[in-house]
């Protein structure tokens, strides 16, 4: 893989949230969900450059104990910098790509600028969040050939679940009369068996594979991306305590 042919594996892991406390510090069978993450990015292999993108410390120091590298401390370094310890390259988010609001595909833009700025290039970019703690290492070996031999800068890759017990045709709006409405283009599907409707599919978190020109344009994927599908239990994402526990279970029982 030449260097203009290069992916870079980005696992995101900002400080702050808005559900629960330190979630990306939280432990999903006695690993935490950034480290979890930063083990799944490493099993890509030395030909993908690992990118750890953060504003706080904690995290920081969990990845380098974690890797058994020597600590660092952010205020030795100006925010919106790359960084490297050891293999790892570490990205340094400042306020503005790390709040609440901050979108992911803006924050790549930052990314991506700082790395061209140094001469630096990829082809693509491959997000892995912390919120999805399982991946298996058959997965990530397919993905890796795939991105290899069948990946440009244009392309968009976007992993997704089979929506079972949400299925649009169960959901409805509450309209102005205060009753339920289906879905536009659902009506008349409601009473269809689960087994009859139309298959429908979630974004699952775990992987975003983003060609270049989408990035430099701060898209996280294109209208129409392909999907990776995968199934229960590794489409576990973690939103709320209760998806802890739901991970916590599964842990043990499901072999990476």
């Amino acid at each position: 893989m030449t260097e203009q042919d290069r992916i870079a594996i980005v696992v995101p892991a900002r400080g702050g949230s808005l559900g629960i406390r330190r979630k990306n510090l939280m432990k999903v069978g006695g690993i935490s969900l950034v480290n979890r993450s930063i083990s799944h990015a490493l099993a890509f292999g030395p030909n993908f450059p690992v990118i750890l993108s953060t504003d706080n410390q904690e995290i920081l120091d969990s990845v380098l104990n974690f890797l058994g590298y020597e600590p660092t401390d952010l205020a030795n370094h100006n925010p919106d910098t790359i960084f490297k310890v050891g293999d790892l390259s570490i990205h340094f988010r400042s306020s503005t790509y790390s709040d609440s609001k901050a979108l992911i595909g803006v924050t790549l833009q930052s990314l991506r600028l700082i790395l061209t700025n140094s001469g630096q290039h990829f082809k693509g970019w491959c997000l892995l969040q912390p919120t999805s703690p399982f991946r298996s290492s058959s997965e990530i070996n397919r993905i890796a050939d795939e991105l290899i031999h069948n990946f440009n800068c244009d392309s968009s890759w976007v992993s997704v679940a089979l929506v079972q017990n949400s299925h649009p045709s169960r959901i409805y709006r509450i309209g102005l009369t205060g009753y339920l409405n289906p879905l536009i283009g659902f009506e008349g599907t409601q009473h269809l068996r689960r087994q009859d409707l139309e298959p429908m599919y979630l974004r699952d978190g775990s992987f975003y594979v983003i060609g270049d020109n989408l990035v430099k344009e701060g898209r996280q994927y294109s209208d129409n991306p392909r999907p990776l599908i995968r199934e229960s239990p590794w489409t576990v994402n973690i939103d709320e305590l209760a998806d802890l526990v739901l991970a916590e279970y599964f842990a043990d029982k499901i072999a990476e």
